[in-house]
């Protein structure tokens, strides 16, 4: 079969190139120009759409398939801040699928502070929505005076994780 599909084609594409050569001459040699001009350009575009629509590419359909949608971290925060003597500090953010009508939700929510994984848990109870209000307390009383990064990110009900969000807590006495 691919075969003959090789040698119908190669066989349209020489006949193609014959009458593009042929009309071409009698162009320039001014034998009916513009009527030369016109077969050419009518009989070469007939050519081009028959091999398109009977070619083996024509077969082929291309589309994309979308990705699921991962959740982004939004207005992240962490109070007190500078903790000013606190021990614990809150945590909080929200947990966004932006552009999804697919039944995909936050599924879940960590922070990350000094290579330790902490669950975050959902304000209404339950991981049950595309827009979902996140917390958690952070004990620091035992860190020294300083500036630490926390990272905040959310899975979706897939179990792809969102690209982190990161904030700075300035612990202070």
């Amino acid at each position: 079969m691919a075969r003959t599909r090789y040698i119908f084609f190669e066989s349209l594409r020489r006949i193609g190139t014959s009458l593009f050569d042929f009309f071409s001459r009698c162009e320039e040699r001014g034998v009916l120009p513009r009527a030369a001009r016109w077969i050419k350009m009518s009989a070469l575009s007939a050519i081009v759409a028959g091999l398109g629509t009977v070619s083996a590419a024509s077969l082929l359909s291309c589309c994309y398939l979308p990705g699921t949608p991962l959740p982004r971290i939004e207005n992240a925060s962490v109070t007190p801040n500078p903790t000013e003597g606190a021990d614990t500090v809150k945590i909080s953010a929200r947990a966004t699928i932006h552009y999804s009508s697919q039944d995909i939700i936050v599924a879940k929510a960590v922070f990350v502070f000094q290579d330790d994984t902490t669950d975050m848990q959902a304000v209404d109870g339950n991981f049950d929505s595309q827009d979902e209000e996140i917390e958690a307390k952070l004990y620091v009383g035992d860190q020294g005076s300083d500036t630490v990064k926390i990272n905040i990110s959310a899975a979706n009900n897939d179990d792809e994780w969102g690209d982190p969000q990161e904030i700075d807590l300035e612990i202070t006495e």
